[in-house]
């Protein structure tokens, strides 16, 4: 079971409602306690216990819904059906974070419902297919995914970036069998919402074998911007198929920037040179004009420029993993960062999603959208977590830059 308090995978050190619950009882005790005559203090610690029971019924209860609702994503016979299910996920998550607050707790609900619909989504292709006498090729192929839900930080409104590599098909296979799922695939996440417009396997561009993969990344960026863009496959995931075609690709990926040292200090310098969201006067930078005039750019200003620089360190390091605080686990394992430096950047990316995802439960926010929100709204503690979190990665974006420069 996870531990109750909204932590990920039962990880009480990333939740931050464990904390403040146990500094809340900790105030209640030391002030309360010494005052209380001993029929007091016993209903006190009854009262506690209580609350806690609930708490684990709560969890344990949320914890069968949401194994009942995986299964049935799992085994739905229909588009239809997984309509429905996923909708039913979605008010899940919706309601564990509105209840928890935890970013970590969300995203893994988000990612392995999902994962869960993609599987009977290219399951459910495959029948279609059978039906219109297509056949599937014993040929290897991996679906795998990037973006949001590559790194497993999927959110309430993150689409499905699905890609497709397969191995290298005979003369005689019929190789129309992946464009026409790659077309089935892509018309059902639509359905589902959740079909990205620039990634998506019904277009030729994100599917193919693996040399024609390895010609479209063998070519020179010719902008600083375009070599970011570039590294977004560096963030890929398997969803089903062949282990060995989904690391192939990402390393393929990873290596048009480590095989190539002007590129990998481009990138560097690049991701250093990020504005970040302080105007000159230390204030927290707001738009000018246009709808969201007077609020806070989160994606553009404090969300982006993390996730892009923990991705290029991950891959200079040659780091396997995925996610954004995967990423700053392993650079601390490697000795890339300090031990107080990698704890300020964790609670930097758990402080830049809480505010996203609160943004995004409440309709005021999505990641086709954007996430602004206007710094008033910032209580005096949120807007101090906030700074800290900007200046941690300040200072991480001034020692890659003087890196470069030594």
């Amino acid at each position: 079971m996870s531990i109750f308090l909204g932590s990920e995978r039962g990880d009480i050190v990333t939740s931050r409602p464990a904390k403040e619950l146990l500094s809340d009882l900790d105030l209640i005790m030391t002030e309360q306690a010494p005052y209380l005559l001993p029929a007091e203090h016993q209903a006190l610690l009854e009262g506690i216990t209580r609350d806690l029971r609930e708490e684990l019924a709560w969890q344990d209860e949320s914890t069968l819904r949401r194994a009942a609702l995986l299964k049935r994503l799992a085994e739905a016979t229909g588009i239809a059906e997984l309509e429905l299910e996923f909708s039913e996920s979605r008010s899940m998550a919706k309601e564990y974070f509105i209840r928890r607050r935890s970013p970590l707790a969300l995203h893994a609900f988000c990612n392995d419902s999902r994962d869960t619909l993609l599987e009977s989504v290219i399951r459910l292709a495959e029948q279609q297919l059978g039906h219109e006498g297509l056949d599937k090729p014993d040929i290897p192929h991996a679906w795998c995914v990037t973006g949001s839900l590559g790194r497993k930080e999927a959110t309430l409104t993150t689409t499905c970036e699905l890609l497709l590599v397969q191995g290298k098909a005979p003369s005689s296979a019929p190789v129309d069998w992946f464009a026409r799922m790659g077309e089935i695939v892509t018309a059902h996440l639509a359905r589902l919402g959740l079909s990205s417009s620039t990634i998506n396997p019904a277009s030729v561009h994100w599917r193919g074998d693996l040399a024609a993969w390895r010609e479209r990344y063998a070519e020179q960026p010719s902008s600083a911007w375009q070599l970011l863009g570039a590294t977004n496959l560096c963030d890929l995931r398997l969803i089903s198929g062949s282990t060995q075609l989904a690391e192939s690709l990402r390393t393929i990926v990873c290596a048009n920037l480590t095989a190539h040292p002007a590129r990998l200090q481009t990138a560097l310098r690049s991701i250093a040179s990020l504005p970040l969201g302080f105007d000159f006067f230390g204030r927290l930078k707001v738009e000018k004009s246009g709808i969201n005039k007077g609020k806070f750019n989160l994606l553009q200003f404090a969300l982006l420029p993390l996730v892009l620089t923990f991705r290029v360190l991950a891959v200079k390091s040659y780091l396997p993993a995925t996610s954004t605080m995967a990423r700053i686990r392993q650079l601390l394992d490697e000795g890339a960062l300090g031990v107080d430096q990698a704890g300020k950047l964790l609670r930097t990316y758990h402080e830049f999603a809480r505010c996203a995802l609160q943004l995004e439960v409440s309709g005021s926010g999505s990641e086709s959208e954007g996430f602004f929100f206007e710094p008033d709204d910032l209580s005096k503690e949120e807007e101090a977590r906030f700074k800290q979190g900007l200046e941690s990665l300040f200072n991480l974006q001034r020692i890659i830059f003087q890196s470069i420069e030594a």
